[in-house]
């Protein structure tokens, strides 16, 4: 091989392996939730939620720095004091758009009693409360009704995949060997 072409194939191995690394450590930090259906939804923890809504979003900021965006704009909240504590909520109401809402420690209730509402969160944190019709995923689960739900429901990563044990009876690589 000439050097150039190894040059360029050791350049193109570097980008890879990083790129996965993060894709694996990304995909073992964070749970997901996605749902479907007409009714209210709320979620909080540490999330991401994004989707379509044909309603009303409030978005709940306990520690501050939450990013709300309706159709790509962001949106600015209302400092509510309770107690000692500075809260800052978004009221948002009559969207027909597409939301967006990221923070550490949000409350985000979306309510869509006559359109459908399409979402998904991604991080940790707990679905609250679903009231209404429709289907939602858990942690890249089962498709299940909003009545079947037991609440509050965890939005956790996936267990680290254990190695499985050689099947018993088997004989390892290592005996086969002269």
């Amino acid at each position: 091989m000439n050097r150039p072409a190894v040059v360029a194939l050791a350049a193109a191995a570097s980008l890879a392996i990083p790129a996965a690394a993060v894709a694996k450590t990304t995909e073992r930090q964070t749970g997901s939730f996605d749902a479907m259906g007409t009714g209210t939804l709320v979620a909080q923890g540490t999330l991401r939620v994004f989707g379509t809504i044909e309603g009303m979003i409030i978005v709940r900021d306990r520690a501050g720095g939450a990013v709300v965006k309706i159709a790509g704009v962001r949106q600015k909240p209302k400092v509510i004091v309770v107690g000692d504590r500075r809260v800052r909520v978004y009221t948002l109401r009559r969207i027909k758009d597409p939301f967006y809402a990221k923070g550490d420690n949000i409350r985000v209730e979306l309510r869509s009693p006559r359109a459908t509402l399409s979402m998904s969160a991604l991080g940790r944190g707990r679905i609250l409360r679903m009231d209404g019709q429709g289907t939602y995923h858990l942690n890249g689960g089962t498709e299940e009704q909003w009545s079947s739900a037991l609440l509050p429901l965890a939005i956790t990563p996936a267990p680290p995949e254990l190695p499985t044990p050689p099947a018993a009876g088997r004989t390892s690589t290592a005996e086969l060997s002269p």
